[in-house]
């Protein structure tokens, strides 16, 4: 029993040393406030009413007045903005567009998904899309 209580104690006693070896001497020690970085990594512009790595952005500000705005097959396009009168955009096969303007007129060629979240916008679609109409006055329809 004795033989047992001192292996106990000597093995209490390893353990305070150990750890004893993990405090800062100086407690008082601060981190760094330095941030400090190994490469700098710069954004990539924003390229708009073009298809970049199957994403487009349009500005429907970009579109004169009567004008046709077309781009081909694209996998994800936004449209964004007010329409200008009488200006239409004309999309190939896009698997989701989302219709974040006003008063925008467009045909999509096929879709897979369709998001409207704006209002009186006039949408013709080919496909089988899934339409979620989030927006009021909208014209959505299958041609």
């Amino acid at each position: 029993m004795q033989k047992k209580i001192a292996a106990v104690i000597a093995l209490a006693a390893i353990s305070a040393g150990t750890l004893a070896g993990c405090s800062s001497a100086d407690d008082s020690a601060q981190p760094s406030k330095t941030p400090r970085s190994s490469a700098t990594v710069k954004p990539a512009a924003t390229v708009y009413d073009e298809c970049v790595d199957g994403s487009a952005t349009i500005l429907t500000t970009n579109t004169e007045k009567g004008e046709q705005f077309e781009l081909g097959d694209c996998a994800n396009v936004s449209i964004v903005g007010l329409g200008t009168k009488g200006s239409s955009f004309e999309l190939g096969a896009v698997e989701t567009l989302v219709i974040e303007g006003d008063e925008v007129t467009a045909t999509v060629a096929t879709a897979k998904k369709i998001i409207v979240a704006g209002k009186d916008n006039t949408i013709s679609y080919g496909g089988d899309a899934e339409v979620v109409n989030d927006g009021k006055g909208n014209t959505i329809v299958r041609k």
